[in-house]
């Protein structure tokens, strides 16, 4: 399972920066990686059926937006912040090919909206409050329990900035 592991890792970040150096497409990333999750997920639905089969089944889809579980809306504590958010995957990108990963040269950023909802998954989020001040960190949005689905992911103003 290392081996094919290591084999992932080297396809996909040796897809990144072939990708990246050609100015190609970064959405196609994914073609390079899917027999490789298709492997995984094979290897891991095997053992699945031999040893568990109360232990989750994986599934792998052919296209992007399908690796998550349930949607969240975002608010801010107090509300009225202009919210950002950004793959924790995206701001990692951004940093490894030094491309500050709070300007706007650093593009995956999405503003959210009051009624947005966003996949659930691990993010950075940039926060504008009305007075000026900006707060940024690293947030979780979890899998949600049924009775949860509906409540929002909320960003409270910490008053510390952001370390650029």
């Amino acid at each position: 399972m290392e081996i094919h592991a290591r084999s992932f890792f080297k396809a996909r970040i040796d897809d990144i920066v072939r990708r990246r150096q050609n100015r190609t497409n970064f959405d196609s990333i994914r073609q390079a990686t899917l027999p490789f999750e298709q492997r995984l997920a094979r290897a891991l639905n095997d053992y699945r059926t031999a040893h568990n089969t109360s232990l989750i089944k994986f599934y792998v889809q052919d296209f992007c937006g399908g690796d998550w579980v349930g949607y969240v809306k975002v608010r801010s504590n107090p509300p009225g912040a202009a919210i950002r958010l950004i793959g924790e995957f995206y701001f990692k990108y951004c940093e490894a090919t030094e491309i500050p990963p709070y300007s706007p040269s650093c593009t995956r950023w999405a503003a959210i909206g009051q009624n947005h909802e966003v996949p659930q998954g691990l993010y950075r989020y940039m926060a504008i409050w009305p007075d000026g001040h900006t707060d940024c960190d690293r947030i979780d949005i979890p899998l949600s329990a049924a009775d949860d689905a509906l409540k929002p992911v909320v960003i409270q103003r910490s008053g510390l900035g952001c370390k650029q």
